[in-house]
């Protein structure tokens, strides 16, 4: 790894690491303003796909530069196809944020930072890192399924979660709004639009 990707590796691990914890104490304390419960502030922000991205970049970023402190997991965690995989999620993250959701999400103070670095700094600067430091040739056409597997454990988990819960982290998808019809069909829209990105990040390494 050149000096240039470590440093670009270490800056996603630290701010990556920074803006979710950022983003959890800020999601407890307006939930804690709202009368409601530090279990349904976690519960609520776990269900985020930014969180849950954010947070697997920020891990493999950190196996990329400290391969040691993740012993027999690091080899995976490094992998081309792991970080390609981080990286079509958190690109996905950015450009679902920028046209679906800043009409709806109006981000004031701390939480304008944690939004700022979680759908405005880190999809762009994780894509340089993984062009960086995944070689050319080292995937393949069989590996845009690998990468989807993030974003269909996703929504099976959103599904469940819904089903037990009633609460749905995005509107587009929220079945207690929508329906079960127009909430699939609009997954589904999602879906296609990933493996397109799939599709193009591979590519690209091709």
């Amino acid at each position: 790894m050149s000096p240039q990707a470590r440093s670009l590796g270490v800056a996603l691990a630290l701010g990556a690491a920074f803006a979710v914890a950022l983003q959890l104490g800020l999601s407890i304390r307006h939930q804690l303003e709202a009368g409601r419960t530090v279990g349904f502030a976690v519960l609520q922000y776990t269900g985020y796909y930014t969180i849950i991205t954010n947070s697997f970049c920020a891990l493999v970023a950190a196996a990329c530069v400290w391969p040691a402190r993740f012993g027999r997991f690091a080899a995976s965690l490094r992998s081309p196809i792991t970080i390609t995989a981080a990286a079509v999620s958190i690109f996905m993250v950015g450009l679902l944020y920028v046209t679906l959701l800043t009409r709806v999400h109006h981000p004031q103070g701390l939480e304008h930072l944690s939004n700022l670095l979680l759908h405005y700094l880190i999809p762009p600067l994780f894509a340089q890192f993984w062009w960086r430091v995944v070689p050319k040739g080292s995937v393949d056409w069989r590996d845009v399924w690998r990468c989807m597997t993030l974003p269909t454990a996703y929504l099976i988990y959103l599904a469940v979660r819904g089903e037990a819960t009633g609460l749905y982290p995005y509107y587009f998808i929220d079945v207690g709004q929508l329906g079960y019809v127009s909430a699939a069909i609009n997954a589904l829209a999602i879906a296609a639009v990933f493996l397109l990105a799939t599709i193009g990040f591979i590519r690209l390494k091709r």
